[in-house]
């Protein structure tokens, strides 16, 4: 017995018909399948980039809400609380500057001992420049004591 099944496959029996039928089930499963798997990597993607826009947007306006509560701050300074505080700035600022240039100093004046210990012996700018350092620590001393107080 002789059959088409539409496949442009002629079958001589029932038994061989139903394996290309089953053939053909298994075809279209795995088409669909594929096709799933398709759609959700697409959906995923899609949720991920949704996601990630959705993080900057709120980041966006965290920035922009900060900035605008430092822009109240800032106008509900007073201006001459504005000119005390950029003093107390100006006077840290000169006194890490004084700071930072006694630390220079004191590496020169290590770099002068070490070289004294090897038998070169202190030159006479060197014994100005150790004057100076202790000067600027006196100096520097006696301004923080005030200040203290």
């Amino acid at each position: 017995m002789s059959e088409n099944l539409g496949l442009n496959i002629e079958v001589k029996s029932t038994g061989e018909a139903q394996v290309v039928k089953n053939l053909d089930d298994v075809k279209n499963k795995v088409v669909r399948n594929v096709k799933e798997i398709e759609n959700v990597s697409a959906n995923f993607y899609n949720t991920q980039t949704n996601l990630a826009r959705d993080w900057f947007d709120a980041a966006d306006k965290r920035i922009a809400e900060r900035a605008r509560e430092e822009r109240i701050a800032n106008q509900a300074i007073s201006k001459s609380t504005r000119n005390k505080l950029a003093e107390i700035k100006a006077v840290e600022d000169a006194d890490f500057r004084t700071w930072q240039n006694q630390q220079k100093e004191k590496v020169a004046y290590q770099k002068i001992l070490a070289g004294r210990d090897t038998g070169m012996g202190p030159r006479d700018s060197h014994v100005q420049l150790y004057k100076k350092l202790q000067a600027d620590q006196l100096a520097l001393e006696k301004a923080n004591a005030v200040r203290v107080c």
